[in-house]
């Protein structure tokens, strides 16, 4: 992640567009991940998806209409 960062600033300024990385999310002292609350989705453990993501993100993945592999990743972060 932090080449990319550093290859984002870089490139940006020389456009004038300002860079700030934000420091991501963490839960348990992890960073949240959309591939661990797929992780989680497949082992059904919504107790611990709910410190992740919305309450309401949490109410849908609780009725089991998707498919966790086909869950996007900015779906999945977004935090509504």
């Amino acid at each position: 992640m932090r080449q990319y960062n550093d290859a984002m600033a870089r490139i940006l300024q020389r456009y004038g567009v300002a860079f700030e990385v934000i420091p991501r999310n963490t839960f348990r002292g992890e960073v949240i991940s959309a591939s661990r609350v797929r992780k989680l989705l497949e082992e059904k453990d919504f107790d611990t998806i709910a410190g992740m993501v919305s309450e309401t993100k949490v109410e849908y993945l609780r009725q089991g209409t998707y498919n966790a592999s086909d869950c996007a990743k900015e779906d999945l972060m977004e935090k509504a």
